[in-house]
């Protein structure tokens, strides 16, 4: 094409103005690369035709720019051998989430500059998802638990969802708070100013980690299908010990409790789930509180896994939320 054709009086044409603007479109557009992930179930079977979604931003989501924090998503399917890909901007952060009718969903997030590491099916971003066992119709509960006094110990059933008579309409003894207001002021909080403590012979809880990294792959079920069988601990405190007995848990680090109730000569088996249970002394209050959430298996056998649609929620606390996967 001639200079003459170019310009026109000192104006570009039409058709150098679209060619132009094509060009710059392409000029500072973030180079693609490719992401390939691979999807597998917790015994290590291929998933088929399950739904990957990928979504990023391309711009500069923290400051200013044209493009700045656009969004884009893309989905797809698995193949046979449970891969699938997507072209994304080489800067972006990705998030992905993989769903399937017989699994747990799994989300993880990956950052630009590692998306050259996984761009070939043989080093593609493996992602495992919890199989869907046997849900169970769980016992759900988020307690806020306003203890009696400033210190001392009160027993807590768990079934119920209340302290134990006289302090509430529990029956039960499953375990017994055990708390201390001087601790706390003192700041002797090693691991903690409060305790659960089971006293009943087999009761018991033990306390797992789990990462909250956005880059480690995590399922919407924090917690195993099923309760271990053995290894029950008789306080809080001495679980928390076995899981950390340096005291070396990570900022990224949070708790699972899991737990062994003995009663009525069989036993229940639950699990404290996120956030982090928690006591509160509030400034001229005279009833600190204690604050969990948890699930329980009222029908005595190790399953986890909540029916979504036949939650039940013991009505003796009034703080009482829709149940939800952490």
């Amino acid at each position: 094409m001639s200079k003459k054709a170019l310009i026109a009086g000192g104006c570009l044409t039409p058709f150098a103005i679209l060619f132009f603007a094509i060009f710059a479109l392409w000029l500072f557009q973030p180079f693609a690369k490719t992401i390939c992930v691979h999807i597998t179930d917790d015994a290590g079977k291929e998933v088929a035709n399950a739904s990957v979604e990928f979504g990023w931003t391309t711009g500069e989501p923290w400051g200013p720019s044209v493009r700045s924090g656009t969004s884009h998503s893309r989905t797809t399917k698995t193949d046979l051998m449970g891969r699938a890909s997507a072209r994304i901007s080489e800067e972006s952060l990705v998030g992905i989430s993989v769903t399937h009718p017989q699994h747990w969903r799994s989300s993880v997030s990956v950052v630009g500059q590692d998306l050259s590491r996984h761009g070939t099916p043989e080093t593609a971003l493996e992602i495992v998802l919890k199989r869907i066992i046997a849900p169970k119709p769980l016992i759900a509960k988020r307690a806020y638990i306003w203890l009696p006094t400033l210190s001392g110990e009160a027993a807590y059933d768990f079934v119920v969802g209340d302290l134990v008579a006289p302090h509430g309409k529990g029956v039960s003894p499953d375990a017994w708070f055990v708390w201390s207001q001087e601790d706390y002021i003192a700041g002797r909080r090693d691991p903690r100013s409060w305790d659960l403590s089971f006293r009943e012979p087999g009761s018991g809880i033990i306390a797992r980690f789990y990462s909250t990294k956005s880059e480690v792959v995590r399922s919407e079920l924090a917690f195993d299908q099923s309760a271990p069988i053995s290894g029950y601990l008789p306080s809080l405190r001495s679980a928390e010990v076995a899981a950390d007995p340096r005291g070396e848990r990570e900022w990224h680090q949070e708790p699972l409790y899991y737990l062994r109730i003995v009663r009525d000569g069989g036993a229940l088996y639950g699990v404290i789930a996120p956030p982090e249970p928690e006591i509160s002394f509030f400034t001229n209050h005279a009833r600190p509180q204690v604050r969990l959430t948890y699930v329980l298996n009222p029908a005595g056998d190790l399953g986890l896994e909540p029916a979504l649609g036949a939650i039940s929620f013991p009505r003796a606390n009034p703080y009482e939320e829709p149940f939800k996967l952490w």
